[in-house]
């Protein structure tokens, strides 16, 4: 599955997201950006009801790992699945998170 990534798609916020065939949304992370902290903060993960339980929501945190350290921001969670994802993952992505 690619993610594609959209800047400022809803007022100051930007995503990773995936269409399906029928170009409708299926997963997509959400996120705020504030340059001048150079943070992300992860406001919501959605994975369509269709996609659960393939590991969709831990390939959109991967995007966002690797989007924060091509950027050398950190990562703020506030979304309750990012929450519970990168504290499980903690080690792997300590560098990132703020």
């Amino acid at each position: 599955m690619r993610f594609l990534f959209e800047s400022n798609y809803n007022n100051k916020q930007d995503r990773f997201v995936h269409y399906n065939e029928d170009e409708k949304v299926d997963a997509q992370v959400d996120f705020t950006v504030d340059d001048e902290k150079k943070t992300y903060t992860i406001d919501s993960t959605v994975v369509d009801p269709s996609l659960r339980g393939q590991g969709i929501g831990g390939y959109l945190m991967l995007e966002m790992a690797n989007h924060a350290r091509k950027k050398g921001y950190k990562i703020i969670n506030v979304c309750p699945y990012a929450v519970k994802f990168f504290e499980k993952h903690q080690d792997e992505y300590a560098d990132v998170l703020a």
